[in-house]
């Protein structure tokens, strides 16, 4: 059975979508993201289709994969989407997704951008009328010859990679954003499958390798132990989605293990906790390291399995965020957004830049021109020029130290190696990456196998017999 591939993601990190079109006609989507950049949103790039999507599978609930869902009720039974069109995705990646929207509709609200101010009953078609909740490993059939699976993505709580087998054993992957390293809570990617046809593979950091993990542990409590030697405080800018979660519980563990001070521990976000909410909500999802940290473990529930987790961490808001400012004890804050560009990280930046005592950290990924990209470039003494949510300008003097650590939940250039070298796949196609980080993957790869590599642009479409 021929298949062939619609590159609609764009030549880099962007809105994503993706279009796979089996010869029986069926014809799937995956993931229909929102673009964040400093321009503004943006939707998916939608190509002109001979035949109507059937399906949609959402592999995960950052913006960049489900921010545009809601559009889709506009798009059913015009040039794009049957009527009854459904949704595939697991249950972790709904109850996060339906967050996700609300406080992405808000922001657009209160920003002008009106048509990206989803409505509740938009999201609710989209996650609740539409929606199918899949468990990992469980098959769906699309069609008597095309059937669907979703493997463990790692990368945040409930991502998936949807993995489609034909009737006559023709085999694809899309990765979607992957992690094949464990990180604190959420496990390392599975996928058991090999000498596949095709895979659609992730190349966000295609071009980088990444500090391994225990480095970025023992990395985070330097930081601590050197700003609080001098009495000042830490700010780690953080994702409320995924970041924030493991960067409290490395911060409670290396207390735990008295590699750094007792001092206290703050959370500043409104979307990270609720975001907890639902992590613990699947907790049976999440990777646990120890026995005081097990759900099942004698009194966990009973005490509460957030407030156990979270013991000894507050959470706080504007008005905290201000006393903290002016407070002479040391503390570690973890503050959303990670690119400091609006929200609490933004907030703390402001207050604790001028002092030479403390040390802002970067945590994530740190798009282009984004506040954490020009902080980290930046020198000691300078006055910052950042751009404020109204359109106006604000600056903020930096003399306190800026630092990055990294715990990104992307496989890097050897792990995506490793993965294709496992998989060997007959096909294998860059997305979802710069430019930069596509070529410098593909030149890794042709080094190590005799799979075919495609680097498609916007708007390509790819055919597989």
């Amino acid at each position: 059975m021929s298949v062939k591939l619609i590159i609609a993601d764009g030549d880099d990190i962007g809105p994503q979508f993706n279009i796979l079109e089996f010869g029986d006609g069926t014809s799937i989507g995956i993931d229909f993201g929102l673009g964040v950049g400093r321009s503004g949103p943006s939707v998916p790039y939608t190509p002109e289709l001979k035949r109507l999507i059937q399906y949609l599978v959402v592999t995960h609930a950052h913006l960049d994969h489900i921010g545009s869902l809601p559009l889709l009720a506009d798009m059913v039974g015009g040039r794009f989407f049957e009527p009854n069109f459904t949704i595939y995705g697991t249950k972790a990646t709904r109850d996060l997704a339906r967050l996700m929207l609300i406080d992405s509709s808000n922001i657009n609200r209160k920003r002008g951008n009106l048509g990206l101010a989803y409505s509740r009953e938009a999201i609710a078609e989209v996650l609740e009328d539409r929606y199918v909740p899949m468990r990992f490993r469980d098959t769906v059939d699309l069609s008597p010859q095309v059937t669907m699976s979703l493997y463990r993505a790692g990368h945040i709580l409930g991502a998936g990679m949807p993995f489609f087998a034909t009737s006559n054993g023709f085999r694809i992957l899309h990765t979607g954003n992957f992690s094949t390293a464990d990180q604190r809570l959420i496990a390392g990617a599975e996928f058991d499958q090999s000498g596949i046809d095709v895979m659609v593979l992730d190349s966000t950091y295609g071009g980088r390798t990444h500090q391994s993990r225990m480095l970025s542990r023992l990395r985070i409590a330097e930081l601590i132990n050197r700003a609080t030697a001098r009495h000042g405080k830490v700010v780690f800018g953080v994702f409320a989605l995924g970041r924030l979660q493991e960067v409290i519980q490395i911060i409670l563990d290396l207390k735990k293990a008295e590699l750094i001070p007792n001092i206290p521990v703050y959370a500043d976000g409104g979307l990270a906790w609720g975001v907890t909410d639902i992590y613990f909500s699947h907790f049976s999802e999440l990777r646990w390291q120890n026995i005081t940290d097990n759900p099942f473990a004698p009194g966990m529930m009973e005490k509460g399995l957030k407030e156990k987790m979270f013991e000894g961490v507050t959470f706080i808001g504007e008005e905290e965020r201000e006393r903290l400012a002016n407070d002479s004890e040391s503390c570690v804050v973890a503050a959303t957004s990670g690119m400091f560009d609006f929200g609490p990280s933004r907030g703390h930046l402001r207050n604790m830049a001028d002092s030479p005592l403390n040390i802002v950290c970067a945590t994530g990924y740190q798009a282009e021109e984004s506040t954490g990209d020009l902080l980290l470039s930046t020198e000691r003494g300078s006055v910052l020029s950042l751009r404020t949510p109204d359109g106006g300008r604000e600056q903020i003097t930096v003399n306190c130290e800026v630092e990055r650590v990294n715990l990104s939940a992307h496989s890097d250039q050897p792990e995506l190696c490793g993965f294709v070298t496992r998989v060997k796949p007959k096909h294998v196609v860059l997305t979802h990456g710069s430019e930069s980080a596509k070529f410098r993957l593909a030149q890794a790869l042709a080094q190590l196998g005799s799979w075919k590599i495609h680097i498609p642009v916007k708007g390509e479409e790819i055919e597989f017999d």
